[in-house]
């Protein structure tokens, strides 16, 4: 394994390999084998996740291997689930089919709006979701708060309609940080807006140049008023875009 000296020292690299050889289950040959995977011009962010705790005070964990001959049932599609499939509870929730709630592969599908790296589950490869790609009848609207445009796509869903879902999927810097937030009369009812799936994302000003404090407090506040526009937006899709639906995956 060949080090790269700009970054730490010998010594440095030696007490890090060790540590990771002391407390993981993983050997240099592994690493080694890893880190190749880059290539000899190659960059890149590898980051491994290993002894999760298979209960708590709540859950229990279940692990679905990657391996089609070790799991049939699922055709090798590798996943960590709550076994108990608890779902979150939210306001107009009756569903309790909200596999991202308990499932960390159906939760990194949508984590990102935009994949930019690999991410495995069980052996696994996750494939990423775009959700604003994958609705129907779709109405892209904008508005301003606190001085920020803010781009919001609304569109129909045949997956989530036929869960009994709705709801908004809220990113922030595209992350998502809420998913399925209900507004209006999704609240307090399940036929209302059923199947109708909305994606924001809150975006940093160019002229910012970085995440600094005054920025990410300014995004919360963003976050505290959308409520009432998102409600709005719906009103005008429910009114407009319901004329000519038609529903698809």
């Amino acid at each position: 394994m060949e080090l790269d000296l700009s970054i730490q020292s010998e010594a440095t690299a030696k007490y890090h390999l060790n540590t990771i050889k002391n407390f993981s289950p993983f050997t240099k040959y592994y690493l080694g084998e890893k880190i190749g995977l880059f290539g000899e011009q190659g960059t890149g962010t590898q980051i491994c996740i290993w002894n999760l705790d298979k209960w708590g005070t709540n859950y229990t964990l279940g692990w679905h291997s990657g391996k089609s001959s070790e799991n049939p049932v699922r055709k090798g599609r590798g996943d960590i689930l709550i076994r108990s499939r608890r779902v979150r509870s939210r306001q107009g929730q009756l569903s309790n089919k909200v596999p991202l709630d308990y499932s960390r592969q159906s939760y990194f599908e949508v984590m990102f709006l935009n994949l930019r790296m690999k991410i495995s589950v069980q052996g696994s490869l996750v494939k990423s979701r775009p959700l604003a790609r994958t609705l129907n009848n779709t109405s892209i609207m904008s508005g301003e708060i606190l001085g920020r445009t803010i781009v919001l796509t609304l569109g129909m869903s045949k997956v989530e309609r036929e869960r009994m879902n709705c709801g908004f999927f809220l990113y922030w810097h595209g992350r998502l940080i809420e998913p399925y937030k209900r507004v209006g009369g999704q609240k307090h009812s399940a036929d209302t807006g059923r199947g109708l799936i909305g994606v924001a994302d809150i975006l940093i000003d160019e002229e910012d140049g970085h995440h600094g404090f005054s920025t990410i407090n300014k995004d919360l506040k963003i976050v505290r008023f959308m409520p009432n526009w998102r409600s709005g937006s719906v009103g005008k899709w429910m009114n407009t875009g319901m004329q000519n639906m038609i529903i698809s995956k």
